[in-house]
Order: C-alpha cells, then structure tokens, then sequence
C-alpha cells in the first residue's frame, strides 16, 4: 500500500470526513482526536491508525508528520503577526 491507497482509506473514512468538517469549524481539538485519535481513553483511534491497519505506517506517518508541521507553520504565523502588530510593524 501507498499513499494513493492511505487515500482511499481516506475517502472511505469516517473519521477523516469528521476531521475535515471540525477543520473547517476551526476546532482544532476535535480535527486532532479525528485524525489520531482521543489519546489516552481508548476507543476510537482515529484515521493515523485506519491508515496503519491497512499497513501502510509509512503513509501514516507521513500524513501526521506533515499536518503537524503545517499547525506549527499556522502558529508561528500567528505569533509573528501578534508580535508585529504589537510593536506596529505588521508587514504582510
């Protein structure tokens, strides 16, 4: 298996439907639990481990490796505009 079918999963995926739907609600906290699960509470464990079940560790790991470089991208944004803003120097 591949990415192309860690992308099937996703098509048929419950969770990563749910993960989609909280990201474009901005509930981050929600997309998260979707995606990999509710951590230490057992029960559903999230699209990562539909993604590993399939054998297919290396897309899944590829997919939570990207996603949370891409949340810390968006924060650093975050925190640059509030520092720059702060000092009145904000420059798209």
């Amino acid at each position: 298996m591949d990415v192309v079918g860690a992308m099937d999963v996703a098509a048929k995926s419950g969770n990563f439907r749910s993960a989609v739907d909280a990201l474009n609600k901005g509930d981050l906290n929600a997309a998260g639990r979707h995606l990999f699960g509710p951590g230490n509470e057992g029960g559903n464990r999230g699209f990562f481990a539909e993604v590993v079940d399939q054998r297919n560790e290396k897309a899944a790991l590829l997919f939570r490796d990207s996603y949370y470089a891409r949340i810390r991208e968006a924060l650093d944004r975050i925190d640059q505009m509030q520092t720059t803003s702060a000092t009145g120097e904000y420059d798209k």
